[in-house]
């Protein structure tokens, strides 16, 4: 019998009237799992423990944090384990930025036609080594952006302003704030064909295409190329980057002297003086300096992004390479 586990960020509510939901479409056919996340990056220890336990389905079922937990967590299991999981997504946070460029399903019975369908694929991560925010190196898999700038600054605003506000209004306001007052910052950035040197409003080095609630700042990124996608967006004005949002919003390309499209296999950011924050996947867990590199075919997914073809997906498991941080 096939099994599927679910880990639910807490958060989610209504998770009984979820619970029979899931039941009743996948109930009998599905060995059919909750579990639910207790606080900052359980999910992740929940997805190692839910692989070692052998599902073949992982649901993360929440935004971009949840799913980069989860992601995060099946990578820490051993190769011959995780080559076994298949990880969807249900799209039930705030920015749902990956959801965008993975094809995340939009309802339960949709969840269960893309796997009925077997419409899965090997996706590229990135790995990125920061500095953590007691002063030690670490690293972290990525499977949509790494940046810093505007994002980690507002990430952090946001969560100021929440409690009293509720997420999506404070998101808002924290990119406006950011936009607004956050200077620019000094920054050398060195990668594989590259560098520059000079101020910047941002700096993305992306595998997924979308960051900030939906906006297309990597519009030339891939999941399954096997580069990352560096995009670096020089001092500009609030008024200037504001002129920027159409493009940003159809994830088009941004035609403007300072703003540069990059492919890399490897980058490497330098910052100034003062600690630049970084956002990973909608956290902020550190500071730069950071080196980020791609580690391609690396998890296998489920998503409206890969064909339907399950004669020519059936390999894909097989084909995960074994990476480790």
């Amino acid at each position: 019998m096939n099994s599927i586990c679910f880990i639910v960020n807490s958060k989610k509510t209504k998770l009984n009237q979820f619970r029979r939901e899931v039941s009743s479409c996948f109930a009998p056919a599905f060995q059919v799992e909750f579990l639910v996340t207790n606080g900052h990056r359980s999910a992740e220890q929940l997805a190692l423990q839910a692989t070692n336990q052998g599902f073949r389905y992982l649901i993360a079922v929440g935004g971009d944090g949840t799913v980069s937990e989860v992601i995060n967590g099946v990578m820490l299991a051993p190769v011959e384990q995780r080559n076994n999981v298949i990880v969807g997504v249900l799209p039930w946070g705030t920015g749902n930025d990956f959801a965008r460029t993975l094809g995340a399903p939009s309802s339960i019975a949709h969840l269960k036609e893309q796997i009925e369908q077997h419409r899965v694929g090997l996706i590229d991560l990135g790995v990125v080594t920061f500095t953590d925010h007691d002063g030690h190196s670490a690293s972290r898999y990525f499977n949509n952006i790494a940046d810093v700038g505007i994002g980690p600054n507002t990430i952090i605003a946001a969560g100021k302003m929440s409690t009293w506000l509720g997420a999506t209004l404070a998101f808002s306001l924290a990119a406006i704030n950011s936009l607004l007052f956050i200077k620019p910052e000094p920054i050398y950035l060195e990668a594989d064909n590259t560098s520059y040197s000079g101020k910047v409003k941002c700096v993305c080095i992306a595998n997924g295409r979308y960051f900030g609630s939906g906006l297309g700042i990597a519009p030339q990124a891939s999941i399954t190329n096997g580069t990352l996608s560096i995009v670096v967006v020089e001092d500009v004005s609030a008024l200037l980057f504001l002129r920027f949002m159409r493009s940003l919003r159809a994830a088009k390309p941004i035609i403007h002297p300072k703003v540069h499209y990059h492919t890399a296999k490897e980058v490497a950011i330098a910052a100034g003086e003062r600690a630049i924050p970084l956002d990973i996947d909608g956290e902020v867990p550190g500071f730069a300096p950071v080196s980020a590199k791609i580690l391609p075919a690396s998890i296998t997914l489920l998503g409206d992004c890969f064909p339907t073809d399950a004669a020519a997906n059936e390999q894909l498991s097989a084909e995960v390479t074994h990476y480790s941080v």
